[in-house]
């Protein structure tokens, strides 16, 4: 049996030539609504998880009451979240562990044509939500940029497109 994206890049694959062209832009507002519903699911998933997981401790009626913890409960999960980093960053490679965040995406979009990995976007993810929950001094925008960014070129190399149709500025 034929895989979805093996499918789907074999109907794309004659329009390659048409991408430039007036039919193109039907192809590409497609496949822009794709990426779009499915950058929606991953950042929305993102921001579930976040909440869930804050709103599953007693202090947190509201998701972001950290100062229903009290002094020491502060200090307490914001050391046990940098620490819970601190070995996670340690068990990645350096390559790894340096590639998160929207810096990282600007330097793909200029080096590398916007092909960003899979292991990259699970890593911030992990280490987003971790950081978030725990506390740390993060916001959601910037791990939204990145797995919103990784998701578009993703989905773009699994469906074989070609660069030009990867990256777009």
């Amino acid at each position: 049996m034929i895989s979805k994206s093996r499918y789907i890049r074999g109907l794309l694959e004659h329009h390659y030539q048409q991408l430039a062209g007036t039919r193109g832009a039907v192809l590409l507002a497609v496949l822009g609504l794709l990426s779009g519903i499915t950058v929606a699911v991953v950042v929305v998933t993102f921001r579930l998880c976040i909440e869930t997981l804050q709103s599953g401790s007693p202090p947190f009626s509201d998701p972001e009451n950290y100062e229903g913890l009290g002094v020491t409960g502060q200090f307490l999960l914001a050391a046990g979240g940098g620490l819970l980093l601190g070995v996670l960053f340690f068990l990645l490679t350096r390559k790894d562990r340096c590639r998160v965040g929207v810096v990282h995406v600007l330097e793909r979009l200029s080096y590398n044509e916007g092909n960003l990995p899979l292991k990259n976007a699970l890593v911030q993810y992990l280490v987003g939500v971790i950081a978030i929950v725990t506390g740390q001094s993060v916001g959601r925008v910037g791990p939204s940029i990145h797995l919103g960014a990784a998701t578009g070129s993703i989905l773009g190399q699994q469906m074989g497109l070609p660069n030009n149709s990867i990256r777009t500025r």
